[in-house]
């Protein structure tokens, strides 16, 4: 239950502060940009995320494996491989709308190419870690199937190259606008 409470209290707020910026632009009659769609896009992404994580909690997210059947086990494990996908593909759709709202608030040229460079990092980072979510196994089948003969990656080092450029370019980001602010 607390899984799902979470993803419902979560679903609410994004879809609560989006619903506000989007207000707010109304308010001062300003008309909606590329970057707006973008977030609305990225929330869509995110809705499906959580429709995914409702699934998995359905399937036995949150109990131990042992109590749950081969079927619910592979179900499980097929929906956590779409989870994995769906989630870096909402991570870099939020990025991707902040670098849009960065390029509209601050038209310089010099600053715009800076945020087709990081977006152009977030979309690699993207790629590859979608790549890697899906052959993370040989065969691939083995995600869903982990008894069968076959290999995996290493988990955790998996998780760091994903981790790394992921805060990478948040720091990014987060730190761009401060010369222009200042």
């Amino acid at each position: 239950p607390e899984l799902s409470a979470t993803t419902t209290v979560l679903l609410i707020l994004s879809s609560f502060f989006l619903a506000l910026r989007f207000w707010a632009r109304g308010i001062v009659r300003a008309s909606l940009g590329i970057d707006d769609w973008a977030l609305l896009g990225a929330l869509g992404v995110v809705f499906c995320l959580a429709g995914l994580n409702y699934a998995q909690i359905a399937q036995g997210m949150g109990r131990h494996a042992s109590t749950l059947s081969q079927d619910q086990l592979v179900q499980f494990f097929k929906l956590l491989l779409a989870f994995e996908c769906v989630y870096v593909t909402a991570v870099a759709s939020v990025k991707l709308s902040l670098l849009l709202m960065y390029t509209r608030i601050f038209p310089g040229r010099g600053f715009a190419m800076a945020s087709y460079i990081v977006a152009g990092a977030v979309i690699a980072w993207w790629i590859a870690i979608v790549l890697v979510c899906i052959f993370q196994c040989d065969p691939i089948s083995k995600a869903w199937l982990p008894w069968i003969a076959g290999q995996g990656i290493d988990i955790k080092a998996s998780f760091i190259g994903n981790a790394i450029p992921n805060i990478l370019t948040d720091v990014v980001i987060l730190c761009m606008p401060v010369g222009q602010v200042l």
